[in-house]
C-alpha cells in the first residue's frame, strides 16, 4: 500500500511538471531577412521575439486567448490595441492568419496561404506563422543568425 501511494505520488509530481511545458506553442514567419515567433504559454501569456542578423529581441509581449474562431492577443500598452488571428489547419499544418494590420506581420489571406501550400507543399510560405515545436523555437530564438564571411583570399 506505502509504495502504491508513493508511487501516486511520483505520477502526480510527474504530470504537474510536464502540464505546464505541454500546453504552451510556438509559431514562427519567415520574411527572408529574419524570423518572428509567437510564444504562446499555457498561463495566458504570449511574447513574439524577432532573429535578424543582429541580434534576438522580444518585440511584444501580453495576454491571449482562443475562441472558436481563433485567437486574440492583448498587447501590454504602449504596443497598441488588441488583435486576432484565424487558426487554420491546412494539409497537416496549422497557421495562423492575421486579421486587419494590428498585428505583427503582413495580413496575407487564408486563400492565398492555401494556394501557396498547394503549389509547392515543401515550402512556407512568408509572413505567415506556421506552428513549430518548442526544440525549434528554444533553437531559433537563443542566437542571431551566424555572419557568413568570405574566406580570404590568399
Amino acid at each position: 500500500m506505502r509504495l502504491f501511494a508513493l508511487l501516486s505520488f511520483g505520477a502526480a509530481l510527474l504530470c504537474g511538471s510536464l502540464s505546464a511545458g505541454e500546453n504552451a506553442r510556438y509559431f514562427k514567419e519567415d520574411h527572408l531577412t529574419g524570423a518572428a515567433y509567437i510564444a504562446l504559454a499555457s498561463d495566458g501569456g504570449y511574447t513574439i521575439t524577432t532573429r535578424e542578423h543582429m541580434g534576438v529581441w522580444v518585440i511584444e509581449s501580453g495576454r491571449w486567448s482562443k475562441s472558436e474562431t481563433g485567437i486574440t492577443f492583448t498587447p501590454k500598452r504602449p504596443h497598441g490595441p488588441p488583435y486576432r488571428c484565424a487558426e487554420i489547419v491546412y494539409r497537416g499544418r496549422t497557421f495562423l492568419s492575421q486579421e486587419g494590420k494590428a498585428g505583427p506581420s503582413i495580413p496575407i489571406p487564408i486563400e492565398e496561404t492555401k494556394r501557396a501550400l498547394d503549389q509547392n507543399p515543401k515550402a512556407l510560405p512568408r509572413y505567415v506563422f506556421f506552428q513549430i515545436t518548442s526544440t525549434v523555437y528554444k533553437q531559433e530564438t537563443k542566437q542571431p543568425y551566424p555572419f557568413r564571411t568570405r574566406p580570404k583570399v590568399p
